[in-house]
C-alpha cells in the first residue's frame, strides 16, 4: 500500500460522512443507480466491507469459488432491518477502525500477505486501501450522486488523491476480474490511455503465463488505442454504462471493440 492510497481512503470516508449526515428519510430510501439497492443499502455495503477490514473474523473466509457480488448482497441483506441512523453509525465506527487496520497493513511483515476476495481474485493486504478508494468513488459518483444517482449534492473533487488509487485497483484486478474471455480477445495488444487526474497510459496484452498482462505503454507504437477519462473508465469498466458512447478508438475498431466488451472490473 502506498501512503497515497491510504490518504485517498481517508478523504473518501470524510466525503461519505459529509454526504450522509444531512440526508432525510426519503433520501435514504431512494433507489440508487446500483440496481436493487437503495441509498441506505449502498452505505450498508461500504460499512460491511469496513467491518471485515477492521475485524476479519467478522465474516467467513472466502474461497476462489465464492461469488463476490452474491456475498456483497448477503451482507447488505443482513443489514436491511436496521434504521438509516444505525447504518450510518456502523459506517462511522467501522470506517475509523478499518482505517487504522489499513495503516497497519503498511508493515512490510504483512503487506504482501494475500487475501482471497472470492471469485475476483486474491490480492495483497497492501492493496486494500486501493480497493476502498475504488468502491467508495464508484458508489459516490456513479450510484449515489446526481445525475445518475438520486442525491442532489455537489460531487467531491475528482482529484488525484481520490482517483489515482481507484485506477490502481482497477488495473491491478482487471486481468483476473475480466476472466479468460479477455485473454482470448487479445490477439493484438491494446493501449489504454486514461486522461485526467490519476491518468496513465498502459498496454493490455495476452500473456502465456498469466492470461493478460498490463504494463506501462510507450508514447508511440502501432498498437490499437483507447482514449477515455479516468472517471469514465470507472463507469464503463464496471458496466454501469456502455463504453460505446464515451471512449475514442484508434486502430482496428472491431478488434478493439471485442476487447472492450470483455473488460469488467468489480
Amino acid at each position: 500500500m502506498s501512503d497515497s492510497a491510504l490518504r485517498g481512503a481517508r478523504v473518501l470516508v470524510a466525503d461519505v460522512l459529509d454526504l450522509t449526515e444531512p440526508l432525510q428519510e426519503q433520501e435514504w430510501d431512494a433507489p440508487s443507480a446500483c440496481r436493487g439497492w437503495q441509498v441506505q443499502d449502498v452505505i450498508a455495503h461500504l460499512a460491511a466491507f469496513f467491518a471485515i477490514l477492521a475485524d476479519p473474523t467478522a465474516g467467513k473466509p472466502l474461497t476462489p469459488t465464492d461469488p463476490t457480488e452474491a456475498v456483497n448482497e448477503e451482507m447488505v441483506a443482513a443489514r436491511r432491518h436496521r434504521t438509516a441512523s444505525q447504518v450510518r453509525q456502523e459506517y462511522q465506527q467501522s470506517s475509523q477502525l478499518a482505517l487504522e487496520a489499513l495503516a497497519s497493513m503498511e508493515n512490510p511483515a504483512v503487506a504482501s500477505r494475500l487475501v482471497c476476495m472470492g471469485d475476483i481474485g486474491s490480492y495483497p493486504l497492501s492493496a486494500m486501501s486501493e480497493a476502498v478508494c475504488f468502491d467508495h468513488l464508484c458508489h459516490l459518483v456513479h450510484d449515489l450522486l446526481a445525475p445518475a444517482g438520486p442525491l442532489q449534492r455537489p460531487r467531491p473533487p475528482l482529484d488525484e488523491v481520490r482517483l489515482a488509487p481507484a485506477l490502481d485497483w482497477m488495473l491491478r484486478g482487471l486481468p483476473t476480474m475480466s476472466g479468460p474471455d479477455l485473454a482470448a480477445a487479445l490477439d493484438h495488444p491494446v493501449v489504454l490511455e486514461l486522461s485526467g487526474p490519476g491518468g496513465r497510459r498502459v498496454r493490455i496484452a495476452r500473456d502465456d503465463d498469466t492470461g493478460v498482462r498490463i504494463t506501462p505503454a510507450p508514447t508511440v507504437g502501432d498498437d490499437d488505442l483507447v482514449r477515455t477519462e479516468g472517471i469514465a473508465f470507472l463507469a464503463w469498466a464496471t458496466h454501469r454504462v456502455s463504453w460505446h458512447d464515451i471512449v475514442a478508438l484508434h486502430g482496428d475498431e472491431n478488434r478493439v471493440g471485442r476487447v472492450l466488451d470483455r473488460i469488467r472490473v468489480v
